[in-house]
């Protein structure tokens, strides 16, 4: 699933599935005076930047069609070595227009065009510290992020000072910060939201407009992000998991920072954490084959995961209804005398490649659970997916990564091409949300990262506030069907 660059203006040969233009501005060149930068995109939406003569820091606002989306919010990186949230000036700006054509295998639709308004600039630090700063405004959206060209210079990241100010009166929908994503939303005026913390897909109601705050480009060269609020404050700050993000002495990008506006509509038909996300790293998805997939877990728990009897009754299910796939959940191949231990002969012993068989004569296909612990090594990895994928397995479904650390985010980093490599559909679960991964990796079919009806509490005003906060970002495996919970 490449994506070929091609240049700006050229007619695109019919038929053609997947283009890149960047259309490119003059070289940059020095900015001695100017403090204070509008990029304007379309539909009356703008992304102004300011520079503070004095103390020399850095703000973004938004605004659609004159009014405030954004209040100034603060921008800035804190690093072991240097400040780089204040005693900025001004060296380059550079300005383009990208515009992409692209395909997914999962989403709000396949075929994706986007058009970004684009400007970057290069601040110093009176000791010559470097910083840049990338903003992009779309059509739906803003979003922003750093660059440290020499991050041997400025050590390790800290913390961020960035945040996000919301104008008076703004109405939010918040859910609180937990590792797995899997917490209820609740509405507050954003003001007045009790002090803590909240996950990133924080939705709020502005004179501008509603304002998804979002990330993407999410990797293990840095640590995911959540909010952090005090009470009676319009200021939502940006707070990293890590202490310390970890640098190898070159160049940084950090996530993009984004703010998806627009009416509820808008917002919900948004692509842009896709569009700012690296483009596919999996040439062939001819094999990637999206489909509904029975889940049985609630249903028949333990019993189910260790029962082949059980399993092809499933598969039956799954294919009276034509449902391409069955979900073999935990236990399969755990000890039988011993729940949550693994078979050290489980490679001899299982019973899935017999089940594989069943199902492929009944035009269903097996996907199987596994615990983040048996594939968080690179040996680990090399014993069970090769095996998987040889048995005719055609997914796996990933759980308790319970972590958005630099180190977790490598460990994505490394299951992400093993499993295409072995051509194995994903399903996260306990896990971060998508962020972009999924146009990177269009294996990924789904991850939950959401207070779903596997969860034994939910409310009226969750389910409906999901589809504008938590399915926006990306697809969200909500395990629907669990209605005979009390």
């Amino acid at each position: 699933m490449a994506e070929t660059p091609c240049v700006a203006g050229s007619a695109l040969p019919l038929g053609l599935a997947l283009t890149t233009a960047l259309l490119l501005a003059p070289p940059a060149h020095s900015l001695p005076d100017e403090q204070v930068w509008r990029i304007h995109g379309t539909d009356g939406l703008v992304a102004r930047v300011a520079l503070a003569p004095g103390p020399g820091s850095l703000t973004l606002a938004v605004e659609r069609h004159g009014r405030t989306v954004l209040e100034p919010s603060p921008l800035g990186l804190l690093t072991e070595r240097a400040d780089l949230s204040r005693g900025l000036r001004p060296v380059s700006r550079s300005s383009r227009t990208v515009v992409e054509r692209y395909r997914t295998t999962t989403g709000k639709s396949r075929d994706r065009r986007t058009r970004l308004a684009e400007t970057r600039w290069g601040f110093r630090t009176a000791d010559g510290t470097r910083l840049d700063l990338t903003v992009r405004v779309a059509p739906d959206g803003v979003a922003y992020r750093y660059t440290l060209p020499d991050t041997g210079a400025t050590g390790t990241v800290t913390g961020e000072s960035s945040a996000f100010v919301l104008p008076a009166g703004s109405d939010s929908w918040l859910g609180r910060y937990r590792a797995d994503n899997e917490n209820l939303f609740t509405a507050y005026p954003a003001a007045a939201a009790p002090t803590g913390e909240y996950m990133m897909q924080s939705l709020f109601r502005t004179p501008g407009g509603h304002a998804l705050i979002a990330e993407s480009g999410l990797t293990g060269a840095y640590a995911g992000a959540r909010l952090t609020h005090t009470a009676g404050s319009p200021v939502y700050g940006v707070r990293l998991w890590d202490a310390r993000i970890a640098v190898d002495g070159g160049r940084l990008d950090t996530p993009w920072r984004a703010v998806i506006t627009g009416d509820p509509a808008r917002i919900t038909r948004s692509t842009l954490i896709d569009d700012l996300a690296p483009a596919s790293r999996v040439r062939d998805t001819s094999w990637v084959r999206p489909g509904p997939a029975l889940w049985t877990w609630l249903a028949g728990g333990r019993p189910a995961g260790q029962s082949l009897p059980m399993q092809k009754a499933y598969a039956d299910y799954a294919a009276a209804r034509g449902w391409p796939y069955t979900v073999v959940d935990a236990g399969w191949y755990f000890d039988p005398r011993q729940w949550d231990v693994t078979d050290p002969e489980w490679e001899r012993n299982s019973w899935i490649p017999e089940l594989v068989r069943y199902g492929a004569a009944r035009g269903v296909g097996v996907h199987v659970w596994i615990h983040y612990r048996d594939l968080d090594t690179a040996q680990e990895r090399e014993r069970w997916l090769p095996v998987l994928h040889r048995w005719g397995v055609k997914g796996v479904k990933i759980d308790f990564m319970d972590s958005e650390s630099q180190d977790r985010l490598r460990w994505y980093d490394e299951i992400l091409p093993a499993t295409a490599e072995h051509r194995l559909l994903v399903n996260f679960h306990g896990s971060t949300i998508p962020k972009g991964m999924q146009r990177t990796w269009p294996h990924v079919m789904t991850l939950e990262g959401v207070n779903g009806e596997e969860k034994r509490v939910n409310t009226a005003e969750h389910l409906t506030i999901l589809p504008f906060t938590r399915n926006v970002i990306g697809s969200m495996d909500f395990t629907p069907g669990s209605f005979h919970r009390p």
